[in-house]
C-alpha cells in the first residue's frame, strides 16, 4: 500500500515486492527511550525503556545494555547484563538508572548503548538500531515538580499504544507508557489507538477480528493499571466522515460501545469513504463518553487528500456534533502553537464556545521521535511529537479526567502554570463559564519554576465579538474590580524566558438569555 508515502512514522520493515527503502534493514526495531524530563517526586531513579519489535521476523539474542550519562559531575555508567533470546513480535523492559550520585536542577545528556547477537555476531548500537543521525537523549533532572497547585492534575489527552499497529505505526505498551508518564510528573492519559487498528485481529493488522480482542484488551490494561495517583482512560481515535463526507479524526474517550472507522486505514485498495458519519454519533455515544475534534487546525497532505480521503473539520462540524472539546495544540512547537491559537480566536470571534486542549498524538515517544524525513531514502529525528511536553491540566476535586474536562476549567501548558476566575454577586466564576455584563473582581494566579524560567509576561486579552477583533488589556492587579460589557470573553497568556507557555481557556461575558 502507499502508506510509507504518506505518513511519517519511521518503520524499517515495510517495503513493497521490488522495492526496498534504503533503510531496510534486517533487524529487529531495537529502540531506547527516556522521559525528557523526571520529576523529583518520582526519586533519583531514571526509567529507560527498551523496545525491541519484529524480532519473530529476526530473531535475536539481547546479549547487554549500558547507560552512559554526561552530567556536571562527570561521565558515568551503568551496566545491564541480559541474556535473552528474542522471537516474539513485540518486547519491551524498563531499566532503572540511578541518579543517586548526581546534583538535581541540571540536563542530561544519555547514551544508551544496546547489544544483540544475531546469527552469531554481536553488534551494538546507540540509542536505536534505525540507520540515521545519532544525538543524545536530553533530560532535565528536576529539582522542582511541574509548579500546578494542590487540585489541577495534568495530563496527555492523544496518545497511541502498540494497540495501534499497522504496517508503519506503532506505540508503547500501556504499563511502560504509564512508568514513563509518571516519571515526567503527569498523573492522566487518554489512550487513543486508532479505529482502525482496534478492530485488528491480535497480531495481524490485515484481517479484522468481530469479537474485538484488542478493544477488550485496551479496556483491561486500562482498568488493571489504575492507581490513586494515576489515571488511564481508554478511548480511541476514530476516522469518521464530515459534512463533506472526507475522513477527519475524533477522539472518543470512557465510551464503551467501539466506534468503527477504517475510511482512511488504506488497510483496502480504493475503499477510502467513511464507514460513519459525524451525523451517525448521537445514538452511539454514552452519556460518560467525552469527545474531542483531534487537531482540527492541522494541515493535511496533499497525497493524504488524494488517496486517504482525509479532508479538515468544518465549523459546521464542529457545532453539528455538539463538540465543545478541540485538541488544537498537538505538538510543542512554538510556530504550530501560534497558527492553532489564530483558528481557535477565529472560532470564539465568531461567537462560539469552544474549549482548547493540549496533547502530542505521540506513538509511545517520550524523549525524541523517529520519523521518515523522505520516503523510502531518509529517517531523522524530531522532538516536535513528544509525550506530555505541551498538556492539558484540568481543576477538579479528584482526579477523573473526563468529569474534570467536563467541568471546563482547563488550561493548556509546556510547564508554568496560569489560572485566573471573577468574582462576581459572592460567586467565584472560573474559566470555561459565563459572567454577567456587570462589574466583577478580577483574580488571577501564575507559577513558574528553574526549570522554565522567570516569567516574562502575563496578558489579559478581551475578545470583542461585535468587532472581530481580540485586544490586549492593561493588566489589573489580582484582586481588582474591572467593568464587564458585552458578549465579549477573556482568556489569558502567560510567557517564561525559557519557552514556556500557558494557555488559560476563557471566561465569556453574556448576559442571563446567553
Amino acid at each position: 500500500m502507499l502508506i510509507p508515502l504518506l505518513i511519517s512514522y519511521a518503520e524499517i520493515h515495510y517495503r513493497f515486492r521490488y522495492l526496498r527503502p534504503l533503510y531496510y534493514r534486517k533487524i529487529p526495531e531495537i529502540l531506547a527511550d527516556l522521559p525528557w524530563r523526571l520529576d523529583p517526586a518520582r526519586g533519583s531513579v531514571l526509567p529507560v525503556l527498551i523496545l525491541i519489535k519484529d524480532a519473530h521476523l529476526f530473531p535475536v539474542k539481547l546479549k547487554s545494555i549500558e547507560a552512559v550519562i554526561s552530567s556536571r559531575e562527570g561521565i558515568s555508567k551503568q551496566n545491564f547484563p541480559v541474556e535473552l533470546e528474542l522471537n516474539s513480535r513485540y518486547f519491551s523492559r524498563i531499566l532503572e538508572v540511578g541518579l543517586q550520585n548526581l546534583e538535581p536542577d541540571q540536563n542530561l545528556n544519555i547514551d544508551i548503548f544496546i547489544t544483540i547477537e544475531q546469527k552469531g555476531r554481536l553488534k551494538t548500537f546507540r540509542n536505536d538500531s534505525y540507520p540515521l543521525g545519532k544525538h543524545s537523549f536530553r533530560c532535565y533532572f528536576g529539582k522542582e515538580g511541574l509548579p500546578y497547585p494542590p487540585g489541577w492534575y495534568a495530563g496527555e489527552p492523544h496518545y497511541h499504544s502498540n494497540l495501534t499497529e499497522d504496517q508503519v505505526e506503532f506505540g508503547a505498551d500501556l504499563a511502560a507508557t504509564r512508568t514513563m508518564a509518571r516519571a515526567l510528573g503527569l498523573s492522566w492519559l487518554f489512550v487513543t489507538d486508532h479505529s482502525y487498528d482496534l478492530d485488528d485481529a491480535i497480531g495481524d493488522f490485515t484481517s479484522n477480528d468481530a469479537n474485538l480482542p484488542k478493544w477488550q484488551s485496551l479496556w483491561a490494561q486500562a482498568a488493571e493499571l489504575q492507581s490513586q495517583d494515576f489515571s488511564i482512560i481508554p478511548g480511541e481515535e476514530v476516522s469518521i466522515g464530515n459534512g463533506r463526507n472526507r475522513n477527519v479524526h475524533l477522539l472518543v474517550i470512557n465510551n464503551p460501545e467501539f466506534i468503527p472507522g477504517a475510511g482512511d486505514s488504506a488497510e483496502k485498495w480504493f475503499r477510502n469513504s467513511p464507514e460513519l458519519k459525524i451525523d451517525d454519533l448521537p445514538s452511539r455515544i454514552s452519556d460518560q463518553a467525552l469527545l474531542v475534534a483531534a487537531h482540527p487546525a492541522e494541515k493535511v497532505p496533499l497525497l493524504q487528500r488524494l488517496t486517504l480521503r482525509r479532508g479538515y473539520w468544518k465549523k459546521e462540524d464542529l457545532l453539528n456534533s455538539n463538540i465543545k472539546f478541540l485538541q488544537l495544540i498537538n505538538s510543542n512547537d512554538p510556530a504550530a502553537v501560534t497558527e492553532s491559537l489564530n483558528y481557535w480566536k477565529k472560532l470564539l470571534l465568531a461567537g462560539h464556545k469552544f474549549l482548547i486542549v493540549a496533547g502530542n498524538d505521540a506513538h509511545g515517544n517520550f524523549n525524541i521521535s523517529r520519523q521518515i524525513r523522505r520516503p523510502f531514502l531518509q529517517l531523522y529525528n524530531s522532538e516536535k511529537q513528544i509525550f506530555g511536553r505541551f498538556h492539558t491540566v484540568f481543576k477538579y476535586k479528584s482526579n477523573l479526567p473526563v468529569e474534570g474536562f467536563k467541568h471546563g476549567c482547563l488550561i493548556c501548558s509546556n510547564g508554568p502554570f496560569l489560572e485566573f476566575w471573577l468574582e462576581q454577586n459572592g460567586n467565584r466564576i472560573d474559566m470555561g463559564r459565563i459572567a454577567g455584563p456587570t462589574t466583577a473582581v478580577f483574580c488571577y494566579r501564575a507559577a513558574s519554576s528553574g526549570e522554565f524560567g522567570s516569567i516574562t509576561s502575563i496578558v489579559l486579552f478581551r475578545g470583542i465579538i461585535a468587532a472581530g477583533k481580540e485586544e490586549k488589556l492593561q493588566m489589573p492587579a489580582s484582586g481588582q474590580e474591572i467593568k464587564l460589557s458585552g458578549s465579549d470573553y477573556l482568556r489569558m497568556e502567560l510567557y517564561t524566558e525559557r519557552g514556556g507557555r500557558a494557555i488559560s481557556n476563557p471566561i465569556w461575558i453574556a448576559d442571563s438569555h446567553n
